[in-house]
């Protein structure tokens, strides 16, 4: 009776052997599918995080671009607005003659290049023309006549400036007050 109960037994473990087997290959099939799941996730952070850190240094290469361009309108001082900058050399200011507009148009624009050796993450550009001061409704900052040819009154510039690479871009916009004796923000 020993030997039967024995021989029933040991049919008994070696299945479960094989259940053990299938239930094993089982977890490791789901932790394989969640490890790659979570590579998949892992890669587009990445990537997002590369794209986040792109897009903020083209931002600072646009403002810097930008700030290029207030600093040189405001050395300059109130002047009269050309149609383009085709014949002003690098690094000089670009004061163009046009209505602002919301969208940022590039067409006619000054090259933003450091003098101080920066190496920039992409291209940038620049150009400055008058903002809107109420002339067309009447409601100006300089009423009397002849104050832009005088220098006399505030007169307000809009600087833009726009960096790209790679394809993408950024863009900042920024406005400057100015008097007959400099920025009015100083005083």
């Amino acid at each position: 009776m020993n030997t039967a109960l024995s021989g029933a037994s040991l049919k008994s473990t070696n299945r479960q052997k094989g259940v053990s087997l299938v239930i094993a290959l089982v977890f490791l099939l789901v932790i394989t599918v969640l490890a790659i799941a979570n590579l998949r996730e892992v890669t587009l952070e990445s990537r997002i995080t590369g794209n986040l850190i792109e897009n903020k240094q083209l931002l600072q290469v646009a403002d810097a671009a930008t700030r290029d361009g207030e600093r040189r309108t405001v050395a300059r001082g109130p002047q009269e607005p050309t149609d383009n900058c085709s014949n002003i050399a690098t690094g000089k200011l670009c004061l163009l003659n046009r209505l602002p507009d919301y969208q940022i148009d590039m067409t006619d624009s000054q090259v933003y290049s450091p003098s101080d050796g920066t190496t920039m993450h992409g291209t940038a550009q620049w150009y400055s023309q008058p903002a809107p001061s109420g002339e067309a409704d009447g409601s100006t900052e300089n009423p009397e006549y002849g104050n832009m040819a005088l220098g006399i009154g505030v007169f307000r510039y809009e600087v833009n400036g726009m960096a790209s690479s790679n394809g993408n871009q950024a863009a900042v916009r920024t406005t400057v007050a100015l008097n007959s004796k400099g920025l009015i923000e100083e005083k």
